[in-house]
């Protein structure tokens, strides 16, 4: 039997961890170890600034997230949590903090390293940020089509399956109004019909009745 031993940096990044491949957590790690830098080596100019207090707060986050990979489990729900904080709240109010700094102008090298690893941190995060919703539609589309249904094409206007039971009284109604407009038309054809033959006979009265006023006139 063969034992294998995995250099330290595969054990380290947990390889098995579903939710990021070890090239993205490993820069996901520089970046941590970059913010570590910058907040050391600005702190005592810097720490009165605005911006300064999330700069703060996104090291600690990132490296309260990293922590979360290192254990032999992973706990997904958390880590959704965490990525989740820093994607939808922290990027958004960091960048703008940060961008003052290049606004300014007197730190606008700083100001554009801190945007760019920002900006990289984002584009790792947003892929975990969104995975559980992937992973909800997917379970739903999973569920749907073990019951038969085809989502393809589930915006499309494909009209109302009628069933039998519908079917019936609903052509039965159609048959009982078309019988009714029928019978309306016959009524009303033999009232015309009627009108017009009390009106020849007015007539004819009135033709009968002058000719006899002209013969004893």
């Amino acid at each position: 039997m063969y034992t294998f031993f995995l250099p330290q940096i595969y054990t380290r990044f947990n390889l098995m961890a579903p939710l990021l491949n070890a090239e993205d957590l490993l820069v996901l790690r520089n970046e941590r170890d970059i913010l570590h830098l910058i907040y050391h080596r600005n702190k005592n100019q810097h720490r009165q600034a605005k911006w300064w207090s999330h700069l703060n707060i996104l090291k600690r986050r990132l490296s309260k997230l990293l922590v979360l990979f290192d254990g032999e489990t992973i706990p997904e729900e958390e880590i959704y949590k965490q990525s989740r904080f820093i994607v939808k709240r922290l990027v958004p109010d960091c960048y703008t903090k940060f961008y003052q700094l290049i606004e300014v102008g007197n730190f606008i090298t700083l100001g554009f390293a801190l945007i760019g690893l920002l900006s990289r941190i984002y584009c790792i995060l947003i892929e975990i940020a969104d995975m559980k919703a992937e992973k909800a539609v997917q379970e739903l589309k999973s569920e749907m089509l073990g019951s038969h249904v085809i989502l393809d094409g589930i915006d499309d206007d494909i009209g109302e399956v009628i069933s039998p039971e519908t079917a019936g009284p609903s052509s039965a109604r159609h048959h009982s109004k078309e019988k009714e407009r029928q019978n309306d038309k016959t009524t009303d054809k033999s009232t015309k019909v009627k009108i017009l033959k009390e009106s020849s006979e007015k007539k004819k009265k009135k033709k009968k009745k002058s000719a006899i006023d002209d013969i004893f006139g």
